[in-house]
């Protein structure tokens, strides 16, 4: 399973510390999640902005069918991590994931969130 989680930039003392905190994911969580379709029935419930960071190669079978199941989001950005695997925090582009996260975090929290009706001199 390493390929799937960890791309061939990641150091082996990285991964050895990786795969035991491995042993800590409960295993149930682990299989649900990993259950195709198990996510789709939460995520159709998401009505919030929702930002999808992929590894090129990750744990999803086709990252860009991902966002069709936030169908309550009026807001969801995908990012897929060339050379990356589904442990993107440990791999060589790590800040290239980081840095859209905060840029997309920065232009989500300045947009208007009030709704039209209730703006203060906006119909004058």
């Amino acid at each position: 399973m390493r390929p799937l989680f960890h791309g061939a930039d990641v150091p082996e003392e990285v991964i050895r510390a990786d795969d035991a905190a491995e042993s800590r994911v409960p295993v149930r969580a682990a299989s649900e999640v990993t259950t195709p379709g198990y996510v789709r029935r939460y995520a159709e419930a998401v009505d919030v902005p929702v930002f999808l960071g992929f590894g090129q190669v990750d744990v999803t079978p086709d990252a860009h069918a991902e966002p069709a199941c936030y169908r309550a989001s009026i807001d969801v950005t995908l990012v897929v991590i060339e050379g990356s695997a589904h442990c993107h925090n440990f791999a060589g582009r790590r800040q290239e994931l980081w840095n859209r996260l905060a840029s997309w975090g920065d232009t989500i929290s300045s947009r208007r969130t009030v709704p039209v009706d209730d703006r203060k001199g906006d119909a004058e």
